[in-house]
């Protein structure tokens, strides 16, 4: 059976970490390494980065629009 969701959280303490970098990639690499640090087991490259639960980590910027 297939279940299909959307993690809305996780329990990290990463929430409320500084992110900083020159473009997109630099701060979701700085996120990857918090959750790292964390014991997370996150790859880079290609595919989800937490493949054990098939989760892509998603970021976005403090003061972008959701339309």
């Amino acid at each position: 059976m297939t279940v299909n969701g959307k993690i809305k959280s996780i329990k990290t303490s990463i929430i409320g970490k500084p992110v900083y970098g020159h473009n997109d990639g630099d701060i979701g690499r700085l996120i990857e390494k918090y959750l790292k640090e964390e014991g997370w087991p996150v790859q880079s490259g290609a595919g989800p980065d937490i493949l054990m639960y098939g989760v892509e980590i998603k970021s976005r910027r403090i003061d972008a629009q959701s339309n």
